[in-house]
Order: C-alpha cells, then structure tokens, then sequence
C-alpha cells in the first residue's frame, strides 16, 4: 500500500493515501441523462481559465519527483500536477520542478563515469538527498516575500524530500535571498538531531532566518527514511491517511504509458488536487487541465461540491495487465484514430463518477512481479519504525519477504479508505476470482471517504 500526505497552513490536515494492490473492465452502463462533462460558470459568468482566479496571497508551489523519475514516456503524479499549475505569472504564482533521486549528480561530480556511479549510488540510497533538498531551499530563499504560501508536492523518496525540506524550514528557518553560501550550513544544522544541533538550529534562527509557515504539504506514497539514516520529521503525527488500492506506481503515478487513458494513479491525483481547494491553499489550476482528468472546476471552485454516491460496480470485471500482444495492438489502434484526440474526447464527455469506475478497476502494476530484482530488497534485514497505538516509537530489524503494507493504530484512529476500494472489494477479476489486498485492515474499523 502507498501513501500521500496533505497538510494546510495552521489548520493542519495532513492527509495520505496508500495503495492495495488488485486488477480491472468492460461494458461500463451507459451515462444518466445529462451527465456529460461540460464547461462550467462561476457565479453565472464564463467559466475562468484558471482557478482560483484570484487569491490574496502568491503561492510558491515546489513539486519532487520519485525515485529515478524525471519527464518521460510514464510521467507520475507530480509530472500531471506540476503541468496543471499556473505559470508564467509570477506576481501570483511561482513553480518548481525537480527530477527524482538517482536522475541528475551534483556539479562536484565532474567526469561521466564518477557521474554515472554517483547517480546509481543516489537511486539505491538517496546518497545526494542533501543536494535535492538544498535545491529546493534555495528555491524559496531566492523567491520568498512575506505573506507568500509555500506548497510542496512529492513522491516516494521525493516525497520524504518534501518532508524533509518542510522540517528543514520548520528547524533553521529561512534564509534571506543571495545567503547561498549559509545553505551547507543550514543543512547541517538540520541534520543535527542531538540537543547540541537543536539549540543550535534555535539560535541560528534567531540569528539568520526568517520564520515562515508551510501552507501546505501534499505526498504520495511517502517512505519512512531515505537510505539507512531516518531524520525527524515534522507532519508525522497528525496526518490523515487514505489508503488507495494498488502499489507504489499506482498511487503515486507512472505505472503505465502516458497514453493510458484509465489507471489506478489517476483516483489518487484527483483525490490531491480536491484537496488543495477544501483546504483553500490558494494554488492555481489551469482548467483545460483539470478537465484533462476528469475535475469539473465548477465542483472546486467557489466552493467544493460533495461529490455523489459512487457507481454500483455491475458485472464489470478487475482487468489484468495487458499481454505485450494486446498492448502493441491497443498502440496501433490508437495510432489509427489520432489518440490525443480521442483520449480528450473519452475524459471531458464522462463525469468523474464514471471515469472513476473505470480507474477503479484497471491492472496493479507490482513491481515484485514486474521486476525481480527488487526482490534484494525483501530478504535484506532493515530497521523497520512505526507508531504505537500509545504514541511511542517502536523500532525493530526485519525482513519484509513481500508481505504489504502494516498500517498502525487501526484500534485507535481506525482508518480512512478511499471509497475506489471498495468498488474493487466488490468487483469479480476476469478469472472469477475476488480482490483480496495485501494490506490487513479492519473493515469494521475503516471510514469511506472521498
């Protein structure tokens, strides 16, 4: 199961959603009268190229890809997202993107053989996250005024690089623009975890920076440490956690081809991008792009409509993953019929509600499955940490040997299930057989949520 947090301003709300991992469809019921995907007004006028339209503050919206990932043939969510946002005006609103750990080396790195065990090293055990991190705090130093809201988006390993830049932010505060010569400094502060590093983080603060806010954090799939050294982390103990079927690429994005039009990641970008708008974090959306997706802006914008009840599952099945055979065919065909266009055509003339089916019940991509390899990773003995029902942390070593995901504090939090989940709960395979995901959680315990 996979994860992404969400975190707003003061009001915290720090939301995750994890992936269980299943196959799915054909013969979707036809569309009730008048549900097709149109244009929407605002308060009775044209519908605004962008929303919010307008907003007091500007936003600053940093965005960290996965491991190895970077612009390609398979983009993950933080690609779909990032090309979704404002640009181009930077009084209201100012973008960064970054590639993933283990896709670019560090200038030091000077020859292409050193650069190329350098990016290896990197992908395996995060060994330039300094690096990605400063990137991303130099971003701000450079660009941050007062009353600016800072977002930050991540996946995977970039999403601990998320985290880790918001802690970052939170221990030694922020610099004033053109201090890039402090930013080592800083970070190495931040990486202190002994009382020592703390009161010197405190004073440095005082001393240097500038005490600013994170309006909003927003992570898929976020991993517990990167390498073998766990930092403290802010947002960790109060967020909320929605858990989504699939594994890591299918919540996080880049599972399949970007000509894909159905698959399991596109439930949990929908998902993120609602919440930006329920917890008025002031990022602007390009609204041909939202549409691009299957979001009517006029359900975000003023105000987020709830959404209605889901559409009962039928006699649709979980897909499998297409044979190679079947794939090649599907790329001639789309070929054939000018895809870009028709892949338009299929989202904006469908509601959510029916797009979402569709989503709900496409392949798993487990990479266990997929790719051997990652089999090492199984078998090795790693520190595993979590939180106790009681609070405490509770470290242990242990081989994980392909079982999914442990979710803590059922007992006393229960959980929050995205309610594509439960489609799939009730869904037959092609096979006749049922989902079953790997993750154990008690249905007794678990809120539906949206």
């Amino acid at each position: 199961m996979q994860s992404s947090t969400t975190t707003n301003g003061h009001n915290r709300v720090d939301t995750e959603s994890t992936v269980f991992d299943g196959n799915g469809i054909s013969g979707l019921p036809a569309s009730p009268q008048g549900s097709s995907f149109m244009p929407s007004t605002v308060n009775g006028s044209a519908a605004p190229t962008v929303i919010p339209p307008e907003h007091p503050f500007r936003t600053l919206v940093l965005a960290f890809d996965g491991t190895g990932d970077q612009f390609d043939n398979d983009n993950s969510n933080i690609v779909q997202l990032f090309s979704m946002l404002l640009k181009g005006d930077r009084t209201r609103q100012m973008v960064y993107y970054q590639a993933g750990i283990g896709t670019y080396t560090t200038p030091q790195i000077a020859t292409p053989f050193f650069s190329k065990i350098s990016k290896f090293i990197d992908e395996a055990i995060a060994w330039n996250l300094d690096a990605h991190v400063m990137g991303g705090y130099e971003f701000l130093m450079q660009n941050y005024t007062t009353n600016d809201r800072i977002c930050i988006f991540g996946f995977s390993r970039g999403a601990y690089t998320a985290r880790s830049l918001a802690g970052m932010i939170h221990k030694v505060g922020l610099l004033p623009s053109d201090n890039h010569q402090q930013i080592p400094f800083a970070y190495k502060m931040y990486s202190d975890e002994t009382e020592v590093g703390w009161a010197q983080s405190n004073a440095f603060k005082k001393a240097f920076s500038i005490d600013v806010d994170i309006e909003f954090v927003g992570v898929w799939d976020t991993v517990n440490s990167v390498g073998l050294i766990p930092r403290r982390l802010p947002f960790t103990t109060s967020n909320t956690i929605v858990w989504f079927s699939g594994c890591h690429c299918d919540v996080g994005g880049g599972s399949v081809d970007n000509e894909t039009v159905h698959n399991l990641a596109r439930i949990p970008l929908r998902w993120m991008i609602r919440e930006c708008f329920k917890t008025n974090s002031g990022i602007m959306f390009d609204c041909e792009g939202l549409r691009s997706i299957g979001l009517d802006p006029g359900h975000l914008y003023p105000t987020v409509v709830s959404r209605p009840p889901p559409l009962p599952v039928g006699n649709l099945h979980i897909r499998s993953i297409p044979s190679s055979k079947e794939q090649s065919e599907a790329q001639k065909e789309a070929a054939l019929t000018n895809f870009a266009n028709s892949e338009a055509a299929q989202v904006t003339q469908k509601t959510e509600e029916e797009l979402e089916l569709q989503d709900a019940l496409c392949p798993i991509y487990d990479q266990l499955n997929l790719a051997w390899f990652w089999w090492i990773l199984e078998f090795l003995p790693l520190k595993q940490r979590y939180q106790a029902g009681d609070n405490r942390w509770v470290e242990y070593f242990g081989w994980n040997m392909g079982r999914g995901r442990f979710i803590p504090k059922q007992k006393t939090n229960g959980i929050r299930v995205h309610r594509s989940v439960k489609m799939r709960l009730e869904a037959q395979t092609e096979s006749g057989g049922k989902y079953k995901p790997k993750a154990a959680f008690d249905l007794a315990r678990t809120t539906w949520v949206d």
